[in-house]
Formats: C-alpha cells, sequence, structure tokens
C-alpha cells in the first residue's frame, strides 16, 4: 500500500484541475491556499492530486469578492450555517441550499 507523504515541493495543479476549476487565476489562488493550509496543519496524503480534486470540489467554497476568488469556509462556520438551516427548517419548513454538514 503506498504511504502517505508530506506536499512535494514541486507539487502545482494540473490539466484534471483546470477541468475543474478552468479559471487560472482561481485556480492558482486555490493551489496557494491549499498548499499552505497542507504545510500549516502538517497534512500527508498519499494522493496529492487527488486531494486537491476534493479541495476545489468543496460544496463550502465560498466567492470572496476582495479578491475575486474563493474561500473555503472554516468548519466552526460550516457548523453555524448548517445550525440556522436546520433551526430554519424547523421553524418554516424551509431549507435553503446550503450542503449538508459532514
Amino acid at each position: 500500500m503506498p504511504k502517505k507523504t508530506q506536499l512535494p515541493s514541486d507539487w502545482r495543479p494540473n490539466a484534471k484541475h483546470s477541468e475543474i476549476e478552468p479559471n487560472e487565476e482561481v485556480l492558482l489562488s486555490e493551489a496557494d491556499r491549499f498548499r499552505d493550509s497542507a504545510l500549516a496543519h502538517g497534512r500527508t496524503y498519499i494522493n496529492w492530486d487527488a486531494a486537491f480534486n476534493n479541495w476545489l470540489r468543496s460544496p463550502y467554497r465560498q466567492p470572496n469578492p476582495n479578491t475575486n476568488t474563493t474561500a473555503t469556509l472554516s468548519r466552526s462556520a460550516q457548523r453555524d450555517l448548517h445550525n440556522a438551516d436546520t433551526i430554519r427548517t424547523a421553524l418554516n419548513g424551509t431549507r435553503s441550499t446550503l450542503p449538508p454538514n459532514e
């Protein structure tokens, strides 16, 4: 079985990532955020390209009006949104388009 490794210093987004996020500016910004997050948290993965695919597909990526890119909500912000949505559903039976809490 392959072993988990730290992010290789020469890791870069590839063509598959460009298919998921065709906007090059957003792709490169997300790659920087992904790299910084991986290094800051000491993440290790078997397949870094697959990990970045998941990062790009995350339902928690939100537009960032300051940079014209996206940002990923923190886990606590995800929980807050999910809890608010749960309360809204209980009170009036409507549900927003928020993704389910993981």
